[in-house]
């Protein structure tokens, strides 16, 4: 265990999730994505939910269908369980490069790609 500065600002994070917030840094952005940033508790899943459906026709039945972490990519788990097991989302986000990207984070801008309010849909919940 212990803790190690990671991003550009520093924040304190357990050692080891430097590698995840630099595979997350370094995403390719495009025109494609919509991004969810949110601090956690604070409506994520209902935004979630409300833009899943506007981006598939309100079909209501089938968001009823579809779960909640197959609509959106989220990145945190990544970095939250990176001591755990073994995750893949970030690469996952990455292989669907090109196709309307649903991605959600709680990470700070910071620990952001650098030109996502420039390229990508971006929803921020404060």
């Amino acid at each position: 265990t212990g803790s190690e500065r990671v991003g550009e600002v520093g924040h304190v994070g357990q050692i080891g999730t430097g590698k995840c917030v630099e595979n997350i840094m370094k995403m390719e952005v495009t025109e494609q994505d919509l991004w969810i940033v949110t601090y956690p508790r604070s409506g994520t899943t209902w935004t979630q939910e409300l833009t899943w459906n506007i981006r598939h026709g309100v079909d209501v039945e089938m968001s009823k269908t579809v779960d909640i972490d197959t609509k959106y990519f989220f990145l945190d788990m990544d970095y939250i369980k990176h001591l755990l097991l073994s995750t893949d989302v970030v690469d996952a986000a990455n292989q669907a490069l090109g196709q309307d990207r649903n991605l959600k984070t709680h990470l700070p801008f910071s620990l952001l790609p650098k030109n996502l309010t420039e390229k990508a849909k971006v929803i921020y919940v404060g």
